[in-house]
């Protein structure tokens, strides 16, 4: 055996494209390749629902959770770009076998990035790193028709690969890695998708049965932050835990993928670090665990996204977690239980999860949480490592110098851009000011408001308290959030697809309202100034994967296609008399099912905005769901659900009627 610098691999053409410029000629592309990518918001959202983002969850060697995640998030493909450590075995003229120790680089290999100059707040631009670590080769200068975000650049596939290896080829345009700043791989994805319990090590440390099914929750995309950018400790938890996790990229559009096809819809893999909360998600909010996994910054990604081909077999990398130095976690991803195929045909059926892995603090003895100081290091095999400084500071949201305004996170470097949805909104907003004509356009106003609010739903369960005297239950002393992801989402009018995977769907009319302005920790006092407006919602929801599957975690009977028609039209809070005092009703193939007022909510608007803004910052286009009336398919006697050929009505006063037959 004997240590390499590099190593020799056959290329495999990716495509020709002629057109447009002379640096997009035909070209090779890596056959082995570590590409870790890092796109952010794409400005043209045509394709948002074509991309996902999946992280795989790793394990350690001391106490803790197993838990995989996996991610939904606008991508569509990815560069191959790829650094590899090992030790190289020579096993033929043209190739090696990598082994475990030692650093072996891929010539020809890419690791695509977005970056920023260092110090600026200018848009991202697009890049190849030389090596992990090295040099960033800037694309966009080398061919300025390329996208400057990973998204568009993604969508052009074969084209924009082949200028990318030209690029790299040229040997021009190389920025000193010192003088730029990596971004996050990805930023505000459509879904990020979790997997709970998924390493065998894992649950035999904790003595518990090994799922039979993966276990799915979601985090928010505005948790996501760079590979170098700082954790920030929020006040509300005391009990902030590591864990290192490995996360995949989805590249291609599917829905009831099979397992053999599963891989050609994978992109390429990263390195994910799963910041919870572990008071959050197991000791509050009705054991859902979204809070405790959504605080903003509890998503680092990086450091660049590292091509399926570049990697040499995903399931067996070690993957590690180093607290202030010393090791955590440190285990192999063969641990999982439910492989990177297994989880894209489940989740393709319904949707997608994430979860944590052994080693982490809170089972340790005694407990370990994060505090201020600490530094994280989440590394994995042939992926790279990410580095996180855990800090206390909030800083105010970031203005990009330009017309446009652009979403950040604030730090104690100063301002990091994350996205762009302020500026998608605006469109929105604009059309909000003149509202009485909004209204007017019907469903040609709520195909424009559909278009930007699909950055967050955030739901509210038993908050009603005429639903909670029906179930014989306590009034909730604070509000029960989970999400329904935004692919769930569907017009007024829009057919209700009835998933061949539950027996047990049912109907819930609720009261919406959108968020018009960032704000974070909003007082009751200002919510209302948020709020650009409200309308009316069709929460479908799946009973037995809510109650009985998944464990008991609401995500999966929530989120499925179509679970979520939305309209008829966004109503200005200006326009509507009290919000807190309407009629609200649901009826069933004409018949009377739900009849009630929204003065029986239990948090109001103002309440529920200020709470979920402890959490997470809101942004403009986020939609929230407040919760049904009691008269729900589950509780009457006999059960009654949702078949082919249904319709449902869900009116609220002053804000419209929705209709969706059940197909």
């Amino acid at each position: 055996m004997r240590r390499v610098e590099s190593l020799k691999v056959r290329p495999h053409t990716l495509g020709t494209n002629s057109k447009a410029n002379p640096n997009r000629g035909g070209a090779h592309d890596i056959a082995l390749s570590l590409s870790l990518r890092h796109p952010q918001e794409t400005q043209g959202k045509k394709h948002l629902e074509r991309k996902r983002l999946l992280f795989g969850g790793c394990w350690g060697w001391h106490a803790g959770t197993a838990w995989q995640i996996l991610m939904w998030v606008p991508l569509q493909r990815a560069l191959p770009v790829s650094l590899r450590l090992g030790w190289a075995v020579p096993r033929s003229k043209n190739s090696w076998k990598l082994g475990s120790r030692g650093v072996s680089h891929l010539p020809r290999a890419m690791r695509l990035v977005q970056f920023q100059a260092k110090g600026s707040t200018a848009n991202p631009r697009i890049g190849l790193e030389e090596k992990d670590g090295g040099n960033v080769i800037d694309l966009n200068a080398f061919d300025p028709s390329l996208p400057r975000t990973m998204r568009t650049f993604l969508e052009e596939g074969d084209a924009a690969f082949a200028v990318a290896k030209r690029a790299q080829e040229s040997g021009q345009h190389v920025l000193p890695r010192a003088e730029v700043s990596l971004l996050a791989p990805i930023t505000s994805p459509d879904k990020v998708i979790c997997v709970g319990m998924n390493y065998v090590d894992h649950c035999l440390e904790q003595n518990v049965k090994i799922p039979k099914e993966p276990i799915i929750f979601s985090k928010f995309p505005s948790s996501i932050v760079g590979p170098y950018d700082e954790i920030i400790l929020p006040a509300e938890s005391q009990k902030v835990d590591w864990e290192v996790e490995l996360a995949f990229v989805i590249g291609k559009k599917g829905k009831n993928i099979q397992e053999p096809d599963a891989m050609s819809h994978v992109a390429g893999f990263t390195v994910a670090h799963d910041v919870s909360a572990r008071d959050w998600q197991m000791e509050k909010n009705g054991k859902q665990w979204l809070l405790g996994k959504t605080f903003d910054t509890f998503c680092p990604l990086g450091p660049a996204l590292v091509t399926k081909n570049s990697v040499s077999d995903p399931h067996n990398l070690g993957i590690r977690c180093r607290l202030n130095g010393e090791l955590v976690q440190n285990s192999s991803t063969n641990q999982m239980i439910f492989k990177t195929e297994a989880l894209i045909a489940w989740v393709s059926k319904r949707h997608f999860p994430h979860r944590d892995s052994p080693g982490v603090g809170v089972f340790r003895k005694p407990p370990v949480f994060l505090k201020t100081g600490d530094e994280v290091q989440c590394e994995i095999d042939e992926l790279g490592t990410i580095r996180n400084k855990v800090i206390l500071t909030w800083l105010p949201i970031a203005k990009s110098p330009s017309s446009k305004p652009q979403v950040g996170l604030g730090s104690a470097k100063g301002a990091r851009t994350v996205g762009s949805w302020d500026s998608g909104v605006s469109h929105l907003s604009r059309a909000m000011r003149t509202m009485r004509t909004f209204l007017e356009e019907g469903d040609a106003a709520f195909a424009v408001a559909k278009r930007y609010v699909g950055v967050r739903v955030i739901c509210v369960g038993m908050n009603y308290v005429n639903h909670c005297l029906e179930l014989n239950i306590k009034i909730p002393k604070e509000p029960i959030i989970f999400s329904k992801f935004p692919s769930s989402i569907v017009g007024p009018y829009d057919e209700i697809i009835l998933p061949a995977e539950s027996q047990e769907v049912d109907w819930e009319v609720e009261l919406a309202f959108v968020i018009g302005k960032k704000g974070k920790n909003i007082q009751e006092s200002d919510a209302m100034s948020h709020v650009v407006g409200f309308t009316v919602a069709h929460d479908v929801s799946a009973r037995d994967w809510l109650v009985e599957k998944n464990g008991k975690q609401w995500l999966l009977g929530k989120t499925f296609d179509t679970f979520c028609p939305l309209g008829p039209a966004l109503v200005t809070r200006n326009s509507v008399s009290d919000p807190h005092n309407l009629g609200i009703r649901c009826r069933l193939n004409g018949e009377l099912v739900q009849n009630s007022s929204t003065n029986q909510m239990i948090f109001k608007t103002e309440a529920l905005i200020a709470w979920v803004s402890k959490f997470v910052t809101l942004f403009p286009g986020n939609i929230f769901l407040t919760g049904t009336p009691p008269g729900v398919g589950v509780f009457r006697k006999p059960p009654v659900f949702l078949k082919t050929g249904d319709e449902v009505q869900c009116e609220i006063d002053e804000l419209g009627i929705i209709r969706n037959k059940v197909v």
